[in-house]
């Protein structure tokens, strides 16, 4: 856990258990605490990959069913037309491909070779 994102760690402890030094614990009562997080904490987020907890996602998904069962019912869905944007797909940043719109950067010069080449109009 502190090795993929200490400062969520050390915000999470702080937050549930009012620990501001994790590091004055023994290693297994920091361990327990850590642990004991809950699954929508930040750090067990970071660990699973997500930048959402489950029921944010949940209700989101949810809504746009209704979104589309409602347009679905309309004239404009028996004519042809355009159903709702996804909101799911909004708040993840994909785009009508399915393919993800964000772009991450390790190093400085990964985005600036990126930055450059979006410049010259190659992307």
């Amino acid at each position: 856990m502190i090795a993929t994102d200490e400062d969520a760690l050390i915000c999470d402890l702080a937050e549930t258990y009012h620990i501001y030094d994790y590091r004055s614990l023994s290693p297994r009562m920091a361990a327990v605490f850590s642990c004991g997080l809950r699954d929508d904490s930040r750090i067990k987020l970071a660990l699973a990959g997500s930048r959402y907890p489950l029921d944010t996602l949940l209700n989101v998904l949810t809504y746009d069913a209704v979104s589309w069962l409602r347009w679905a019912q309309t004239k404009d869905a028996h004519d042809g037309g355009e159903p709702p944007e996804r909101l799911y797909n909004k708040l993840l940043g994909i785009d009508d491909a399915g393919e993800a719109e964000i772009m991450v950067f390790d190093t400085p010069e990964a985005f600036e070779a990126a930055r450059e080449m979006i410049l010259k109009g190659g992307v």
